[in-house]
């Protein structure tokens, strides 16, 4: 089966959310811009810190996703809905194997993984 950018963000946002618990993570669905309806793949936000976005990127087969550098820097300077002004924005690039992975094969993958950039 092959898994799209969004399942992967979410597994990768369930690791993520164990990691801190001051971390409020907000999956795109939840956070836009005031400007615009686009939206972060995530925005990890921690209270009295500025939040951080991230865009998600899996690679091509024979190719990396770069695109992803871009559309972060995008985001800087920008106010999200909750008035927020984005300083720091990340890109989480994913190499190709992550998209035939099983579902139930994903977590442990990125948990372990020593290639994600």
């Amino acid at each position: 089966m092959q898994q799209s950018e969004d399942t992967i963000t979410v597994k990768l946002v369930d690791i993520l959310e164990t990691m801190r618990s001051a971390w409020e993570i907000e999956p795109q669905n939840t956070q836009t811009f005031l400007d615009n309806r686009r939206k972060p793949d995530f925005t990890v936000k921690e209270k009295g810190r500025a939040p951080v976005v991230a865009e998600v990127k899996i690679d091509g087969a024979n190719s990396p996703d770069l695109s992803g550098e871009n559309q972060a820097k995008r985001h800087l300077g920008r106010r999200l809905s909750s008035y927020d002004i984005v300083t720091t924005a990340i890109v989480v690039r994913f190499p190709y194997r992550f998209r035939n992975m099983s579902n139930r094969e994903l977590t442990d993958e990125i948990r372990h993984a020593k290639d994600l950039y």
